[in-house]
């Protein structure tokens, strides 16, 4: 049994669903139980163990854009989100601030040009979302300041001790005698 949990508003953005693949009542009984979320335009490949995205223009007769292959499902849905912008479909977005961070295509540009900037963009969008996590990854522990600052003010005790010449100067003035 699936059940699914959907939040987010009408219009353009913000709507995602959670899938359980497994009933609420007895999930404490299924430990195995997992909640992925789910979004609009993209499939996981378990072969691949990886996201894939692609979109079907709303023109007719345009064929598929493959979007990509992602690590994660929310850079599948960025791809997918930017392929929902560029090529003007009127369905919702994953995200609701999707379109406010994308740019336009260039000008001008034939339909096999306007098909590989699509991709590229899309790529652009899903790389966002992986900087974005590493930096999250990486950010430094809370006590990080507080252990700089330390350090800091222990290099402070050790530089205003009296300076003392090296010992080469020493021997010098001994020779002098």
């Amino acid at each position: 049994m699936q059940s699914s949990i959907h939040s987010g508003a009408g219009g353009h953005g913000g709507g995602h669903s959670i899938v359980c693949n497994s009933p609420l009542p007895s999930l404490s009984t299924h430990l195995h139980a997992v909640c992925i979320p789910k979004y609009k335009g993209i499939r996981y490949r378990p072969e691949l163990g990886r996201y894939i995205s692609e979109i079907r223009p709303a023109q007719p007769r345009k064929r598929k854009i493959w979007l990509g292959t992602y690590k994660t499902a929310e850079e599948a849905a960025r791809a997918f989100d930017a392929g929902i912008f560029y090529t003007k479909k009127p369905i919702n977005y994953n995200f609701e601030d999707s379109p406010s961070i994308l740019e336009p295509l260039p000008e001008n540009l034939t339909p096999e040009e306007e098909h590989v900037e699509i991709q590229k963009k899309a790529k652009a969008a899903a790389a966002r979302v992986q900087a974005t996590q590493v930096m999250l990854e990486t950010k430094p522990p809370r006590n990080y300041v507080s252990d700089m600052t330390e350090r800091f003010h222990e290099s402070q005790m050790y530089c205003a001790k009296p300076h003392e010449p090296p010992r080469e100067i020493q021997f010098a003035v001994v020779l002098d005698r």
